[in-house]
């Protein structure tokens, strides 16, 4: 009798399971052609079916036609190339031409004239116009990956492949080549919002790159936000000219990727500790950068200071061990001697005239991560110095928090509840370090603006002109989503200069006529700040004068008002300012309190939403296993009987 229902139980569980195993078999199958598929694509590389080919004595260089997706076609040339280097590849069964002349392997193009539109023929495909456009003065990057192609490497920060690296002058002179380097994806913000992306590239040895120090790790830095491409440069002309601390070197290049133009980008010395880069000549010296702490998890060596600041703790690769308690100690020393007010002039741990020195720049550039993103600082071994200056394209009013010039924005508090510049607040209230900071600005810093606002903007402008325009036609469709959307504004080379002249008229007023300023900042629903504005103690604050304030409310009921965030009480416009401020929008719920609720409540909302959809799911899910073991017990009893 037992030996019949072990049978039983035996066999009828297999039926089952054969059965189930039929019931998904297709499924599964459907489900391993689908992963291939995604692998092959991955690896695929599309055939164009035509692209130039520039040749030199010595280099090879291939050029892609670029869709605008507006019925205009662009060859986007290196500066040193002529159209008469030009020569044209079909792919096998392609028959093209321009102006009604078949393109051959023989084809002429001296006789074409630059940035002149001609008719453009591709058998099999709609008629459209076609354009050459040349650099001028710059540098050229050619990358060819292993695979031929970037999806590999645009499918995760991370991905990193093998590619051919050419580095080309702006007359055509091959100043490097290697065909092992690599190229993976890097950045933040840039990387993930935008299309035009961010890279690290390395060599397979050092290397000396456009007349840089030899090094084997560049950065190609994308200046996304930046249509006028001048912001990074202008900053790290200033920085290096100041002299207060070591800046990598940079050069602007036109990048191609597999043939394809990518833009113009400023290929950059990568910050990090070493001979040729920042010589840090003492054992346990090391680079710290502040971050937001929302991004932690993606940090080397991540830290929380004794004050809630993220920090990241750049350790140099010389093996050499590091006492990780002793490095948070020191950090959290130089952190309480900014926060503690006492006379910095003399002190043993901070460098007072590096930081004065980077606060002045972040504050005259008005940039938008001043003292909360990608801000450096680094330890001797015997004291914390300011610097090096990075990421400074969202900087003179390429961003709505910084949209108006006549305002404090590095010394503000709070870029949102998350997110304090605690550091340079405290600093700018230190008497020992504003008096130190007047002198700098007056008798270093001022000149060498009033030069750049003469004459350095100009110069650089037109230096980079022809490329600036290829970058512009090359990303149109990028930049003009970035503009409808309000994500960044639209400047132009004399934008720059008018917003920074202004600017240097206010800090002048400030930091050397004694003019006191308030600084109102105006929040949005969930704590970020949306805009400053300084107006002089005493002053009104007429809110006409500010249209971006519209914009704050555009999605808010017509009643919303602006809440004094101290007091939660309706902001007044009719009183004079005499302090800062921060002034948060909300519907007319009464108090600024009470406005914060009512966003908190409909999260809330949101998520008992979400879990209840999640218990809806577990409860199907749990009630699915109960019927399907009651069938397979039902299945054994039957087979017992």
């Amino acid at each position: 009798m037992v030996e019949r229902f072990i049978h039983h139980q035996k066999h009828g569980k297999g039926r089952l399971m054969r059965k189930i195993f039929n019931k998904y078999f297709a499924c599964i199958g459907l489900m391993c052609i689908m992963l291939v598929c995604i692998f092959l694509g991955f690896r695929s590389v599309k055939t164009e079916p035509i692209h130039f080919v520039i040749e030199t004595s010595d280099s090879v260089q291939k050029i892609s036609v670029y869709d605008g997706g507006d019925g205009f076609h662009y060859v986007f040339l290196p500066s040193y190339a002529e159209l008469d280097m030009l020569s044209v590849s079909l792919a096998p069964g392609v028959s093209a031409s321009i102006n009604n002349v078949p393109l051959t392997s023989e084809t002429d193009f001296s006789e074409l004239s630059l940035e002149t539109p001609y008719a453009y023929k591709i058998k099999g495909q709609k008629d459209a116009a076609i354009l050459f456009y040349r650099s001028q003065n710059t540098a050229s990057v050619d990358i060819v990956t292993a695979s031929g192609s970037m999806r590999y490497v645009h499918s995760e920060k991370g991905n990193s492949e093998f590619a051919t690296v050419a580095v080309y002058s702006s007359d055509g002179q091959v100043d490097c080549v290697d065909r092992e380097g690599q190229i993976r994806g890097r950045g933040n913000a840039t990387w993930t919002y935008y299309e035009k992306k961010p890279y690290l590239i390395t060599l397979s040895s050092d290397k000396p790159v456009l007349g840089m120090e030899s090094a084997s790790k560049w950065v190609l830095l994308a200046n996304a936000v930046d249509e006028t491409n001048l912001n990074n440069k202008l900053v790290h002309d200033l920085a290096e000219e100041c002299g207060f601390c070591w800046m990598p070197d940079c050069r602007y290049v036109d990048v191609y990727l597999n043939g394809e133009y990518n833009g113009l980008y400023l290929l950059f010395e990568k910050v990090e500790v070493g001979e040729s880069r920042l010589a840090l000549d003492a054992e346990d010296a090391f680079l710290c950068k502040n971050e937001h702490i929302s991004r932690a998890d993606s940090l080397a060596n991540p830290f929380l200071t004794d004050a809630g600041r993220m920090v990241e703790v750049n350790i140099p690769e010389n093996g050499v061990y590091y006492d990780m308690e002793r490095v948070h100690g020191l950090i959290n020393k130089m952190e309480s001697e900014i926060l503690s007010g006492n006379d910095l002039s003399s002190s043993e741990i901070l460098d007072l005239d590096s930081w004065v020195y980077k606060y002045i720049i972040d504050e005259t550039f008005a940039n938008h991560d001043a003292d909360q993103a990608s801000s450096y600082f680094y330890y001797t071994g015997d004291i914390f110095k300011a610097g090096p200056l990075w990421d400074y394209d969202r900087t003179l009013g390429n961003n709505n928090r910084t949209r108006y010039p006549t305002a404090y924005i590095a010394k503000s508090l709070l870029r949102s509840d998350t997110m304090p510049t605690m550091y340079y607040d405290a600093l700018v209230k230190n008497s020992s370090f504003s008096e130190r900071m007047t002198e700098i600005w007056r008798d270093t810093v001022l000149p060498l603006l009033e030069e750049m606002i003469d004459r350095g903007i100009a110069e650089t402008a037109s230096e980079i002109e022809a490329a600036s325009r290829m970058n512009s036609l090359r990303w149109r469709t990028m930049f003009e989503r970035l503009r409808e959307t309000g994500d960044v504004f639209p400047m132009s080379p004399s934008d720059i200069r008018d917003y920074l002249s202004r600017r240097v008229e206010f800090l002048s007023d400030a930091w050397i006529n004694g003019t006191e300023y308030c600084t109102v900042q105006f929040e949005v629903r969930d704590g970020t700040s949306y805009l400053n504005v300084s107006v002089k103690k005493g002053e009104l604050l007429d809110t006409a004068d500010y249209d971006l304030l519209d914009f704050a409310l555009y999605d808010m009921p017509e009643d919303s008002l602006w809440y004094v965030d101290a007091t939660g009480e309706p902001m007044d416009f009719t009183k004079p300012i005499t302090e800062d401020m921060i002034l948060t929008a909300a519907p007319n719920f009464g108090t600024a309190n009470d406005a914060r609720l009512s966003f908190a409540t409909k999260d809330l909302i949101a998520i008992l939403c979400v879990a209840a959809f999640a218990v809806f799911l577990t409860a199907a899910l749990i009630t699915d296993i109960r019927a399907r073991s009651m069938e397979r017990r039902s299945y054994c009893v039957g087979k017992r009987k």
